[in-house]
């Protein structure tokens, strides 16, 4: 079984680097539930860090092109954040490209954060587009989208009209871990649900304490 340095990449436009620190913080930072670790062939808890998020990560000195695609190289996953920015940056679809090329394209997943997937197949609506081409079309050893139409990888949707940050995280997270996405869905909200409770406890036993000392 391969091992990567890195559990995914993250391409996306600079315009969207909110977005992107954003993506970077819920993944590394989810912790998978224990039953998930149970089923894992180790069973040890599987993780979704580190992950890579962007060009300050690159070895100092080193160029562009080579840092990124060692990069790319090591990393798993490939998850692309699509808006009107990332489809028309030459960055994005660079790394589409090569990962499509050198690595498993089942391997990459898209979270939409802002355009319309496949606006470019409507007249007048071509600008807000999401998908970069080279996420849509096959590509040439040259990195260039081609006229052959491919398969769109998974997409979460993080805006607030779609899945939201929450459900678009798990959606991630249960492409990347193997497991159903229901299974993440019901545990994350029982375990949400028991923060809440551990919350008002702390908060009951908190006024119990400061009506105390008021007395």
């Amino acid at each position: 079984m391969a091992t990567y340095k890195y559990k995914a990449f993250i391409s996306y436009s600079w315009s969207d680097k909110r977005w992107g620190g954003w993506l970077h913080r819920a993944l590394e930072t989810y912790r998978p539930p224990a039953a998930v670790a149970a089923g894992s062939a180790a069973g040890t808890a599987p993780s979704l860090q580190p992950i890579f998020k962007d060009r300050e990560e690159e070895a100092a000195g080193a160029s562009i092109g080579a840092s990124i695609e060692a990069a790319l190289g090591s990393s798993e996953f490939l998850i692309v954040l699509c808006s009107p920015r990332a489809a028309a940056s030459t960055w994005v679809n660079r790394e589409v490209a090569w990962f499509k090329i050198h690595r498993d394209p089942k391997n990459i997943l898209c979270v939409i954060v802002d355009g319309e997937p496949m606006a470019s197949l409507v007249p007048g609506r071509e600008a807000f587009e999401c998908f970069p081409a080279t996420l849509v079309h096959e590509v040439d050893h040259d990195l260039q989208p081609t006229q052959v139409s491919a398969s769109v990888p998974l997409a979460a949707d993080a805006r607030p009209s779609g899945d939201g940050k929450r459900r678009a995280k798990l959606k991630l997270a249960a492409a990347m871990l193997g497991v159903g996405l229901d299974e993440l869905v019901r545990r994350d909200e029982r375990r949400r649900t028991r923060m809440r409770r551990f919350v008002y406890a702390g908060l009951i036993s908190l006024s119990l304490v400061l009506g105390g000392l008021t007395l």
